[in-house]
């Protein structure tokens, strides 16, 4: 687990439709650090890729169906708060068994964020931008192929 923190600073992940801000003056989570990182860490989140901070949590996400469609619901609670980012190994891609290997560079950039409820210890949000979405920087890395760390 990476050492747990309090965000500090606003943080935005416009991609991700999330924004980050310190928590209130005061706030004590309900739910520790150690809890949150066992929820988040279901991923195979690795320890030394990741930070874990208590921030406030705003996001549009999830969106829940309505007899009218989907609806946007806006969540904005105190909550642990993992993001990660790294380097992903094109042999871990998924492809059909049949097939060969994709041809890509050696290593991908990837990147995550999970969040929990530091009151309840429900998870709020899990997105990552990782082995099944690598499709934004794939064009770059073809251009650019990153260097891969010696460690994944």
């Amino acid at each position: 687990m990476p050492p747990a923190q309090t965000l500090k600073e606003p943080l935005t992940y416009a991609a991700m439709n999330v924004a980050l801000q310190p928590p209130p003056l005061g706030a004590r989570p309900k739910v520790s650090a150690a809890a949150a990182w066992r929820t988040v860490a279901q991923y195979g989140l690795p320890a030394d890729q990741t930070g874990l901070v208590l921030a406030l949590f705003t996001s549009e996400f999830p969106q829940r169906q309505t007899p009218h469609g989907f609806k946007s619901e806006l969540v904005r609670r105190l909550a642990w708060v993992a993001t990660a980012e790294g380097l992903i190994s094109s042999g871990q891609l998924p492809h059909p068994p049949e097939t060969s290997p994709p041809a890509l560079p050696t290593c991908l950039p990837w990147g995550g964020l999970s969040a929990v409820d530091a009151t309840t210890g429900q998870q709020l949000l899990a997105i990552g931008a990782g082995p099944d979405n690598v499709c934004l920087g794939i064009a770059d890395a073809y251009l650019n192929p990153p260097r891969c760390p010696k460690k994944f």
